[in-house]
């Protein structure tokens, strides 16, 4: 997807930005959507020093109502640990 493309060439002074993007993308109302961010907060969080922030947007999304978003964070998580 783009989005896990682009955070894949994120600088380190634009993570804040990326982090705020994805955070707000994660509230669409397609779980499709939310599974995306999902890869691309795996992606991200393997390109930046700071992965706290991230991998608590992992967690909130680990509450999400949707099998497959829960589903692609318990994935996502596997990966990182």
């Amino acid at each position: 997807s783009i989005i896990k493309d682009l955070a894949k060439c994120v600088p380190p002074i634009a993570e804040n930005d990326m982090i705020v993007l994805i955070q707000k993308i994660s509230s669409d109302d397609l779980d499709l959507i939310r599974v995306y961010i999902v890869q691309a907060l795996l992606q991200l969080t393997k390109n930046i020093k700071s992965k706290e922030s991230t991998l608590n947007l992992l967690k909130n999304l680990c509450q999400d109502g949707s099998w497959r978003v829960r589903y692609a964070v318990c994935d996502a998580l596997y990966d990182v640990y």
